[in-house]
């Protein structure tokens, strides 16, 4: 099935405070909470033709003793890092639920009749073909998704997603409208970067009107957050992750879709260290064929002589990693909200922290990093003088502007993430100029099993995280005691 088929019936106070610039441990305070203290994923040994590349955390001691900064991270929802005027990377997942509160014009029209002739469909009991689902990976607005074995085949270990149950004031046709959209742009979409997904599964509950729906997906092991969280990661592995991010959203948008929720909770990492998107339940279908002899108005944007822009309508996704423009009720070009997006979790990567807790002039941080460029749009004249900020990281006065936040990121990829981050959507860079930037066609990229020879990805599991957590616990308790 096209995606034309599919859609045809659719119409913190951190950049504020200059200490906090000058001090690398303030960047490196997380809160993480999660469904289960154990590992998130079976333990299993580096593959042999990638262990001088990729490795696999197994030793706290080897971990701890070749990084000179560790991020230090807490294992407790209740325990606040000494330095609490930093916003955390889990304190805002956990603060900020995700929005959605999108009311797509075009998907309230879609036709579940689409839907029901899709071979990969299957109405069965889940439990018949896979046995009980295992163990609790993580949850979300949309659905919880548990780690599930074949039954035929021990060895193979999927994830499958079980969506929540329709809410009371949720029409029945558009909870199935979301379930089904979710699974089949999944289904069709094939990218090294993006979650494989293999079937939608109909669970009827012993013949009872009442319907579960699974889709059993690629089980990829690492949490990329995880990851992020370790404080193991190096420049040139931050840059291959980025890039591959980056691979995944120009693929998504070369296919006329959006993702719109893009977030380091919404990325996996497998062992080959390749990182694969996931949660396509925000996506949507952002152009549309004109029909012939339509009457082009000032108001339409054309992307190509005969296709135009479908404006995304709705706040969804979490705050810190929103564009500005999701708020207008207008709509928006939902290309540049994806755009944006990855360019908060590369600082998010860099950083360790988020740039601001909401993109809106409310929030200090983010109107230190907007005032100037929102006094210019808000006037209509935005012009790109931002090559003319100083970037000296020495300056006894902390800059206002998208220098406070740039000049904290390396240099050599300070233009690129500029050019991400410009607040007007219509001079924004889109995915193509992403892609084309020379600094990402300057990172060297693992993909399949063919690894780069510049990096190592460290691939960390929550429960070796935690043990990471724990012994950088004790060498601080140490330290302060004046005994280490």
């Amino acid at each position: 099935m096209s995606f034309k088929k599919l859609f045809s019936s659719s119409s913190s106070n951190s950049l504020n405070d200059d200490n906090a610039i000058k001090s690398t441990s303030s960047h490196r305070s997380f809160l993480k909470q999660k469904n289960s203290s154990s590992s998130i994923s079976p333990r299993s040994s580096t593959p042999p033709n990638r262990s001088n590349s990729h490795v696999k955390v197994n030793s706290v001691s080897n971990g701890m003793n070749n990084h000179s900064t560790p991020m230090n991270i807490s294992q407790s929802t209740n325990s606040i890092s000494s330095h609490k005027e930093h916003h955390t990377l889990r304190r805002f997942l956990k603060k900020f639920k995700p929005r959605d509160s999108s009311s797509s014009p075009h998907s309230h029209n879609n036709s579940h009749n689409n839907h029901k002739s899709h071979d990969r469909q299957v109405d069965m009991n889940i439990f018949a073909k896979y046995g009980l689902p295992g163990k609790l990976l993580g949850t979300g607005a949309s659905g919880s998704v548990n780690l599930l074995t074949s039954k035929t085949d021990p060895s193979k270990i999927y994830a499958v997603k079980k969506f929540r149950a329709r809410l009371p004031n949720e029409q029945e046709s558009d909870y199935k409208v979301k379930v089904y959209n979710e699974y089949q742009i999944a289904e069709l979409l094939n990218h090294e970067n993006l979650i494989k997904t293999y079937e939608l599964i109909k669970d009827y509950k012993n013949n009872s009107p009442t319907v579960d729906y699974y889709i059993v997906m690629e089980y990829c092991k690492f949490d990329f957050f995880n990851l992020v969280m370790s404080g193991l990661m190096e420049p040139n592995e931050i840059y291959c992750y980025f890039k591959q991010m980056i691979n995944g959203v120009h693929f998504l948008h070369s296919h006329g879709l959006a993702h719109r929720d893009l977030k380091l909770d919404n990325c996996v990492v497998n062992s080959f260290g390749i990182l694969k998107i996931i949660d396509f339940g925000s996506a949507v279908h952002f152009k549309k064929e004109i029909p012939k002899g339509y009457f082009i108005n000032e108001s339409d944007i054309m992307l190509t002589p005969t296709m135009k822009l479908i404006p995304a309508r709705g706040v969804v996704g979490s705050d810190p990693y929103l564009s500005p423009e999701v708020f207008d009720p207008q709509g928006y070009d939902p290309r540049g909200a994806d755009v944006w997006s990855i360019a908060i979790i590369y600082c998010c990567m860099v950083l360790k922290r988020f740039p601001w807790k909401l993109p809106k002039m409310s929030d200090p941080s983010y109107k230190s990093f907007a005032g100037p460029q929102q006094q210019q749009f808000n006037s209509n004249n935005v012009e790109d003088d931002l090559n003319d900020l100083s970037l000296d990281r020495h300056s006894h006065h902390p800059p206002i502007g998208p220098d406070r936040l740039l000049r904290l990121l390396p240099a050599e990829s300070r233009n690129l993430i500029k050019n991400m981050l410009i607040l007007d959507p219509k001079k924004r860079y889109l995915m193509q100029d992403v892609v084309e930037d020379p600094f990402v066609q300057s990172i060297q990229l693992c993909t399949g099993e063919q690894c780069a020879e510049n990096h190592t990805h460290h691939l960390v599991s929550e429960e070796e995280l935690s043990k990471i957590t724990q012994e950088r616990e004790r060498l601080k308790r140490l330290k302060d005691a004046g005994m280490a």
